[in-house]
């Protein structure tokens, strides 16, 4: 009678072992879909941001473009109103950077 009830708590013992396997495989695997969504769920936030990122420094170069061809107008402009002038700024300009190079 022990040996029967042993072998019958054995076989209990088997079978619960069996059914925490089974819950242990599927804590498992939700795991590693919890997870794998994380991961997406960051990949998708840093691709958000990274593109975020690049319209604004798409935004700063077209507005440093225009004001660099706004600056290159006024100049030209300021050249045709004043030619002798701008050409003798030109030259002394000139004459300064050839002194500065020169002493190196």
């Amino acid at each position: 009678m022990a040996e029967r009830d042993l072998q019958r708590e054995f076989d209990e013992l088997k079978s619960e072992l069996g059914k925490l396997q089974d819950d242990l495989s599927r804590v498992a695997e939700q795991g590693t879909t919890v997870a794998v969504d994380a991961a997406v769920a960051a990949r998708d936030r840093l691709e958000e941001e990274a593109q975020h990122l690049i319209e604004r420094i798409q935004e700063a170069a077209e507005t440093a473009a225009s004001k660099g061809k706004d600056m290159v107008a006024d100049v030209e402009r300021r050249v045709e109103e004043k030619p002798v002038p701008s050409a003798l700024s030109a030259f002394g300009i000139g004459v300064v950077i050839g002194i500065i190079l020169s002493r190196r």
